[in-house]
């Protein structure tokens, strides 16, 4: 039996030979690759105001800190419905309030709901292009302008994409790009690097204060070897990455927390990250590629839907599912049985499927799978729902 496993990140021998020559020579921390990365990304995406934080989690933060100075009697941020509870997080960490607008059959932003959930209180609506796949910018952009409200540009899973002609991140007052695992650029697991990017001259200045003064990361190495074992070699070395945590995390008598403190993004992440973004226009072709042909064999699917696929979204890197019939937690067992490795969908995402757009969704492998892998897949999901529905 074929195991197929769902990669969260596009590694290859380049990537770990550099990671291990950054730790032997003591560099995994400090050293000159943010500089080559701000240098390579200024010259290529025209990103010349760009802070580098060991998370877009960060970047989202400090933007709201720096919004919420402008607009002191704001305490509301619209988000959508069908989102990481990371983002949920730093939000209510920064004294906010979440405000929650409903999403399409595409999982983005529903234009509607948004303008219904703009108040009085709203300080700022996150933008978020989820899976890859680009928001309604425009309108969305003329929305917030009208009604006096900040735009975050959420483009931390479409590092490198571009909307006429500009680069995704650009088009809010503040925007960010992740380097997290599942992201177009994954340097490592969670706090492995972000970007923060500023277009509003009026919240620049704080901005600099709020990150000029950030402490490094003390190691890059438990988490990278956390990374390795449980997102890239799976299997075997999955299940003892995760009796370590939970052995360590007893020990410690705490959860870990990859989030928290803030600090500066770590050379070892700014170097994967600059490798990453040079072989970027290969790993869309490889993604394409995937994409048409799981095109040609989604027709198969009687109550199996796929939201996010078009072959325009090349940033994808796991393929989503929705159920309509089957509960995400059947088909994930069917599949899991037969060798084909699956994630849940964030929050409600992995609930039966009720009618709303943000449940009954499962993900399934897209990067590194070969064409008959695909089909393996393909034909596998033709079988549960014979099966199971």
């Amino acid at each position: 039996m074929p195991r197929i496993k769902l990669h969260v990140a596009q590694w290859g021998y380049k990537e770990i030979l550099l990671s291990l020559r950054l730790f032997i020579t003591g560099r995994s921390i400090l050293g000159n690759y943010q500089g080559k990365l701000s240098h390579f990304l200024s010259k290529a995406y025209d990103l010349n105001h760009a802070t580098f934080l060991n998370s877009a989690r960060a970047g989202i933060y400090f933007s709201l800190l720096a919004m919420k100075e402008k607009k002191i009697d704001a305490n509301e941020v619209i988000i959508p419905q069908y989102i990481c509870q990371s983002v949920i997080d730093i939000i209510e960490s920064a004294g906010l309030k979440v405000v929650k607008a409903k999403v399409g059959e595409d999982l983005l932003l529903d234009i509607s709901s948004v303008e219904a959930s703009i108040c009085k209180q709203t300080l700022a609506v996150l933008m978020v292009h989820m899976y890859g796949k680009i928001a309604d910018i425009d309108t969305l952009s003329s929305l917030c302008k009208k009604r006096s409200v900040f735009l975050i540009d959420d483009a931390a899973q479409t590092a490198g994409e571009y909307h006429e002609g500009k680069t995704l991140g650009t088009f809010g007052d503040s925007g960010v790009i992740s380097f997290s695992q599942s992201k177009t650029i994954t340097t490592g697991v969670k706090a492995s690097g972000g970007i923060l990017l500023c277009n509003n001259k009026n919240l620049q200045p704080r901005l600099t204060q709020l990150t000029s003064n950030l402490e490094h990361s003390v190691s890059r190495l438990p988490a990278f070897v956390h990374f390795v074992m449980y997102f890239l070699l799976q299997g075997v070395w999955r299940k003892l990455d995760y009796y370590i945590s939970r052995i360590s995390t007893k020990l410690k008598n705490k959860r870990k927390d990859y989030y928290s403190p803030i600090t500066n993004i770590s050379n070892l992440d700014a170097a994967i990250a600059l490798l990453q973004y040079k072989k970027l226009t290969e790993n869309k072709k490889n993604i394409i590629n995937s994409l048409v042909y799981y095109k040609k064999l989604i027709g198969e699917f009687k109550s199996i839907s796929a939201p996010q696929l078009c072959l325009e979204n090349s940033f994808l890197t796991r393929l989503v599912l929705r159920s309509h019939v089957i509960s995400p937690d059947n088909l994930a067992t069917y599949l899991n049985q037969r060798g084909i490795i699956t994630r849940f969908a964030y929050q409600s995402g992995s609930k039966p499927y009720n009618g709303s757009p943000d449940s009954g969704l499962l993900e399934i492998p897209l990067v590194g799978v070969s064409i008959d892998e695909i089909n393996f897949i393909a034909s596998t999901i033709v079988e549960a729902e014979k099966e199971l529905a």
